[in-house]
């Protein structure tokens, strides 16, 4: 899970030196997993380094299996169609 969190926060993380940047986790992880927030952020340090990591502000995202469902669901579709992604 922290890859697909590090991988957006990589790509926008270089936009500018000041935006904060976003990043949704499920309600259920956080409340299951003991110190992920430490976890993610000490994984992203080591990736985007210490300035990204603290323009990072993580939030709980409500109903995040349902709507990784849905986007999942949508990019096969695109896919199928043919269209580009």
């Amino acid at each position: 899970m922290n890859g697909v969190s590090e991988n957006g926060v990589s790509k926008n993380g270089k936009k500018t030196d000041e935006e904060k940047i976003g990043v949704g986790v499920d309600g259920s992880l956080i409340q299951h997993y003991p110190h992920f927030e430490r976890t993610m952020r000490e994984s992203l340090r080591s990736i985007v380094g210490a300035a990204v990591e603290r323009r990072v502000e993580i939030g709980l995202a409500k109903d995040g299996s349902g709507v990784g469902a849905a986007l999942c669901a949508l990019q096969a579709l695109k896919q199928e169609q043919g269209q580009q992604v």
